[in-house]
């Protein structure tokens, strides 16, 4: 049975401020002592409402319920039902707190105690008036999150003001975990590069700045041979009169994903707009010359008109005996923070040798974009973490279709420790 960590004890002997964040690095053991600290406010706290909460309902199930589920049994930890979870007996309140919207789900609520997770992707307001619900005598909150940009309003409104609250902070590093598999941690540790080293390795606070993708290298990242594909899909990022551009994704023998061709219309250096017939004839068109009808064809969902042709045209040519490739259509994921979720993959993969482009696609300037995609200065000064809206047709095909296929590549044995979660 795992023991504690020095890091770990600490925070259960000493966390009894109003306020306990515990903050840095994934799989530093932040969330495996939580749920200890959820059970020892459950005996030291007096009777009040409780409330857990977590970015959605489905990451609070993934990241805090099911795992004290596989550690104290389902005897002991229920399952959510009707916005509610039974702990040792006593209920808990639970809610996702993505957007706005779920202010309305706690106001008028007095709490003795809350469970905050991956507090970071909560909006601000909740997080404040999440706090002003904390109004029973010795109420305490705690939570965790990984570290963001240096401006991001938790660190600048919260933890850097940590001397003038009722505060105690607990930074971890990836280090601060002794119970990892060496080789993984060494791996990870090589992996992530840039930015995504800084945060997720050494949990600092660090502005994502220059180049998103800066691991891409065409000495590693460009395939001049292809194994035997085996699954086929297509990302698709849409403009009327910038850029649409189609992108063909493969599945390789080998356990890696390749971009093998793709399909661009610039509007602007065309000098001519196309209507969505005919890209919808052009997908088909260059769709069937690939020899092969892709499973999934992923399309923005803010490209909506684009998806009801490529219906309309797919239809019309079934209905006629003609061939199309316009069969599985699907609306790409543009939720919140599916941008940033979307790049922390797509780096994963790069850095991993797991996603590459073959010689074809470097040979239309395909990479051109992917080197230059670059983090938005401007947003970040603001606490945000977005990448420059200029240049980024073809990085955002693919990012739609790789995070449509998530389910495939993340069940690999080598992917899965890193993708299963990032509030460890």
């Amino acid at each position: 049975m795992q023991a504690y960590s020095p890091k770990q004890a600490d925070v259960l002997v000493h966390a009894d401020a109003r306020e306990n964040l515990l903050h840095g690095a994934v799989r530093s053991g932040k969330t495996w002592v939580g749920y200890d600290l959820i059970l020892k406010r459950l005996r030291d706290l007096p009777r009040g409402n409780r409330l857990l909460v977590g970015k959605t309902e489905r990451t609070l199930r993934r990241n805090i319920i099911h795992p004290m589920q596989e550690r104290f049994g389902r005897r002991y930890v229920s399952d959510l039902s009707n916005g509610e979870v039974w702990i040792f007996g006593t209920r808990f309140y639970c809610v996702g707190a993505n957007d706005e919207r779920a202010l309305q789900k706690i106001q008028g609520l007095g709490l003795i105690y809350a469970y905050g997770d991956e507090i970071t992707t909560w909006p601000e307001s909740f997080y404040r008036m999440l706090l002003s619900r904390l109004s029973d005598p010795g109420a305490i909150f705690d939570g965790s999150c990984n570290a963001e940009g240096p401006f991001h309003w938790l660190k600048v409104g919260t933890i850097d003001r940590a001397a003038e609250l009722n505060l105690k902070l607990w930074h971890f590093t990836l280090d601060d975990n002794p119970f990892l598999d060496p080789a993984f941690v060494a791996d990870l540790k090589t992996e992530y590069v840039g930015v995504w080293h800084q945060r997720m390795i050494l949990g600092l606070w660090i502005a994502a700045e220059g180049a998103i993708y800066a691991m891409l290298d065409e000495a590693v990242h460009v395939a001049d041979e292809l194994p035997e594909m085996i699954r086929y899909w297509v990302g698709v990022d849409y403009g009327t009169s910038s850029v649409t551009t189609f992108w063909f994704l493969a599945l390789g023998v080998d356990h890696r994903l390749y971009f093998l061709d793709r399909w661009r219309w610039d509007a602007v250096e065309r000098r001519r707009q196309r209507t969505d017939v005919e890209f919808a004839e052009e997908m088909d068109t260059w769709l069937l010359g690939q020899g092969v009808i892709p499973r999934w064809i992923f399309v923005p969902a803010d490209a909506a008109s684009f998806m009801a042709q490529l219906y309309q045209t797919g239809r019309q040519k079934r209905a006629n005996g003609e061939p199309t490739a316009l069969i599985n259509l699907a609306y790409a994921d543009q939720s919140p923070g599916s941008v940033l979720d979307g790049i922390r993959d797509l780096s994963t993969l790069f850095a991993r040798g797991r996603l590459l482009f073959s010689r074809a696609v470097q040979k239309q300037g395909g990479l051109a974009e992917w080197a230059g995609y670059a983090w938005d200065p401007k947003a970040q000064a603001k606490g945000e973490d977005a990448p420059l809206k200029q240049n980024d047709h073809d990085p955002d095909a693919g990012r739609y279709v790789v995070r449509g296929v998530r389910d495939i590549w993340s069940s690999w044995p080598a992917m899965r420790e890193e993708v299963s979660g990032t509030s460890g």
